[in-house]
């Protein structure tokens, strides 16, 4: 309602001079007459059109607050950040908090903001410190919700970058933030970026970054190698990773689109008979050029671009069909993030409701990590798909967590021995006694165990003397694709049973 009020005013008031100026003008009145009233007029209406005016201001000021400005914090923001970093020669220090989110979870959202609110004021206090002509002429600005920015508008040399990254890493690292009775330690990481010239800042590009994205691909690098800050360098050619996320994106879109996304198909056996029960699924792209894709190029890719949930998705409906055509077993390797996606879960519930008879035969592989436990999804997800007969196998056994109590809580069927310790058994102790100390629990438990990379006649042969029920690797077997990726991609070699067998075992 407001803003229709101002421009009525000035309306009214250009109205009267104009009403005013007609009648006079009409009826013939002298400018003796005229003068004053049109006086008395712009007298009366002035104090309007100078509220109006002074509003109009005050807006405007609002609204540069508003896109310029952090508003917890009052710090310049992002968008000022890249309007300032405009001259030619720059250093840019991108301050991140190291899991920040950690500090929300634990102590809630209000101390989370008041150790910002504080962590701005003691940034904002270097320039006023012991060691201010080291930040002489910097700015401070606030990113985004862990994030801070130093932007130095001159080039500084070697020394004294990295003399201002020990520095502002000391004041946070070393002293810990005082919150109500609660005495908070936070950890910071710093990415750098310097700046000589118009290189890289008038027309940053996928190939040439600005000085914003160098800061946080050194950040990243840092991050990734665990040390405290990095000073970008064009030999971490973090664009061409870029452009490879780009393509690979592009080219999952297009495999969807075309159906070249296909599971193949690799053998478990059992250790006692010899004989070959059950399947694994693992999933394939066939490329224009009818060339085969492992998951380790694409599935990283598709989880940042949202179309794991569809490859997951395409994958169990072509395993179904699969076994349409088979009286075997067959696995299905799910994710917690496949487990925590809603549609996802619908999808499952709907196949098995439509495929109820080969339910029974349909092995859910969950990944074992420490990150499975304490999400409630995934002991949802275990009741319902043994409500239909599905069993649940833990993958990647032996690594990192591996709680044999939540183990137990999720009722597994299979335990899947990780590779690291399988394919070390000939020659590790180690690893020897790991995989007894599985296989007894197991045992006592009712658990049925797979070994997995079972990759030489040596490794089989003590897989079988541990009492490993099954086994899975390439001395058994390769991946094939099964009947649906022949159907589809005629150049893809035939494959039979006893194929699976490069080295005969019976």
């Amino acid at each position: 309602m407001k803003r229709f009020i101002k421009p009525l005013i000035i309306l009214i008031y250009y109205l009267m001079l104009f009403v005013l100026i007609f009648l006079n003008v009409y009826y013939s009145v002298s400018t003796i007459v005229l003068i004053p009233q049109i006086f008395l007029t712009v007298l009366i209406s002035y104090p309007f059109s100078r509220f109006y005016f002074r509003n109009l201001n005050k807006d405007r000021e609002r609204l540069i607050e508003k896109i310029y400005f952090d508003r917890r914090t009052g710090l310049p923001n992002r968008e000022k950040l890249r309007l300032e970093a405009h001259q030619n020669d720059l250093v840019l220090f991108l301050i991140n908090i190291d899991s920040f989110k950690e500090v929300n979870d634990f102590y809630g959202n209000n101390v989370g903001d008041a150790v910002i609110f504080s962590l701005a004021k003691r940034l904002r206090s270097l320039t006023q410190s012991s060691h201010s002509r080291l930040f002489e002429g910097v700015e401070l600005y606030k990113l985004e919700i862990d994030e801070f920015a130093f932007l130095f508008n001159f080039s500084l040399g070697e020394d004294r970058i990295l003399r201002v990254a020990e520095v502002i890493i000391e004041i946070v690292n070393d002293y810990p933030f005082q919150v109500n009775d609660a005495e908070i330690t936070i950890t910071i990481t710093v990415g750098i970026a310097s700046v000589i010239g118009k290189d890289q800042i008038e027309q940053p590009s996928l190939r040439t970054p600005g000085i914003l994205a160098q800061a946080d691909m050194a950040l990243k690098k840092a991050k990734e190698r665990r040390v405290p800050f990095l000073l970008y360098h064009h030999s971490m050619d973090i664009p061409r990773e870029y452009e490879d996320n780009i393509y690979w994106t592009h080219e999952v879109k297009k495999a969807i689109k075309e159906d070249r996304v296909v599971p193949y198909f690799q053998p478990i056996v059992n250790n006692k008979t010899g004989n070959i029960e059950k399947y694994e699924s693992l999933i394939r792209i066939i490329d224009d050029r009818e060339e085969v894709i492992y998951p380790d190029t694409f599935l990283k890719i598709s989880r940042r671009s949202r179309l794991y949930p569809t490859l997951s998705r395409i994958m169990l409906r072509k395993i179904i069909r699969e076994m349409k055509n088979s009286f075997m077993d067959y696995s299905f390797n799910i994710s917690v993030e496949d487990i925590q996606n809603r549609d996802t879960v619908l999808f499952i519930k709907r196949i098995l409701d439509n495929h109820w008879k080969e339910a029974p035969r349909i092995s859910f592989e969950i990944l074992e990590s420490e990150s499975i436990e304490g999400i409630p999804e995934v002991l949802e997800f275990v009741r319902m798909v043994k409500d239909y007969g599905c069993s649940i196998a833990l993958d990647d056994f032996g690594t990192g967590y591996s709680n044999f109590n939540y183990m137990m809580a999720l009722e597994a069927d299979y335990i899947k021995i990780d590779a690291s310790i399988i394919r070390n058994l000939d020659h590790d102790k180690n690893a020897m006694i790991i995989a007894e100390t599985i296989v007894g629990f197991a045992k006592r438990t009712g658990i049925r165990t797979i070994a997995e990379y079972v990759h030489s006649k040596e490794i089989y042969e003590t897989v079988c003397s541990l009492g490993i029920d099954f086994s899975q690797g390439y001395y058994l077997g390769v991946p094939m694709p099964g009947s649906f990726g022949k159907k589809n991609h005629s150049s893809i070699p035939e494959v039979s049973e006893n194929s699976f067998f490069p080295n005969p075992i019976k």
